[in-house]
């Protein structure tokens, strides 16, 4: 599956941190603002910090803040993912999705834009046609799950226009469908469908795709670790320049004050703690 993080210069990281941060700010203040209960509980942001964090920097310029509760729902699909045996987890609802028809276009293409991220204004019309759903899948993360996801929806009769794939920082997948192409306006019955295909996708099994993330959070921790050893190292070697500047200042006060003279014991002490 794609949806990795694109590469990040230095420089450009606290661009991408900045604007994680803006949307989660968002996302929080909208949910408290229209008094969802999820959002009141105790340790609710700090979870809300660590999806944020898991996920790449695609996902806060891409996911819908008018509608934050889009994020809790992404939040429990992870979390049913974590669980072998609720995943593949998987939500279908009805959604609007626009089709903007660039009137500058001599074409006459059709632009499609996100069905969760309304635009108003501009030069080209808004049509609404035909029944158009969202489908959001997680999973334990794997090259072809994609390909596999793709082929399910196309085996069912769906048309894929618009997807947004994310890979977490430890081992899971979030893929968002939007299709049309389903005869009926009940969502059960595309459930029930999407219930009978989803055996065909081929996850791991339970213990290798468990041992796989494991080693991943183990390289991770194993990585956090090293940094926080160059961190102390650094600080020691900073403390230790600090201790024989100090030393070198009173040999050379001892050495250059007519009061004090050749005080033997002052210069064992200061080479004694040079020599540490």
């Amino acid at each position: 599956m794609g949806g990795g993080e694109e590469m990040e210069t230095v420089s450009s990281q606290p661009r991408w941190r900045m604007q994680k941060f803006k949307v989660l700010q968002v996302v929080l203040q909208r949910l408290r603002d229209s008094e969802n209960k999820e959002a009141s509980q105790p340790g609710f942001e700090d979870e809300l910090c660590n999806h944020f964090n898991r996920l790449p920097p695609s996902y806060a310029t891409e996911v819908n803040v008018l509608q934050p509760e889009d994020v809790i729902m992404h939040m429990k699909l992870l979390h049913r993912a974590e669980d072998p045996t609720t995943r593949p987890a998987f939500e279908v609802r009805i959604v609007q999705f626009k089709r903007n028809v660039d009137a500058q276009t001599s074409s006459g293409s059709i632009k499609m834009s996100p069905p969760t991220l309304p635009k108003g204004g501009g030069d080209g019309e808004v049509h609404f046609s035909r029944q158009f759903f969202e489908i959001a899948f997680s999973t334990v993360d794997e090259p072809k799950l994609l390909n596999q996801l793709t082929s399910l929806l196309s085996e069912i009769g769906l048309n894929i226009q618009e997807a947004h794939v994310f890979s977490t920082s430890d081992g899971y997948a979030l893929d968002v469908f939007v299709v049309d192409g389903w005869p009926s306006e009940e969502t059960e019955k595309l459930k029930d469908a999407l219930e009978r295909k989803i055996p065909k996708i081929e996850i791991e099994d339970v213990n290798t795709a468990d041992k796989r993330i494991a080693s991943r959070l183990k390289i991770e921790q194993t990585a956090k670790a090293l940094q926080e050893a160059r961190v102390r190292v650094q600080l020691l070697e900073e403390e230790h320049a600090m201790a024989v500047q100090e030393d070198l200042d009173l040999a050379s006060a001892a050495t250059s004050s007519p009061q004090l003279g050749p005080d033997e014991s002052v210069f064992k002490d200061v080479l004694i703690r040079l020599s540490l």
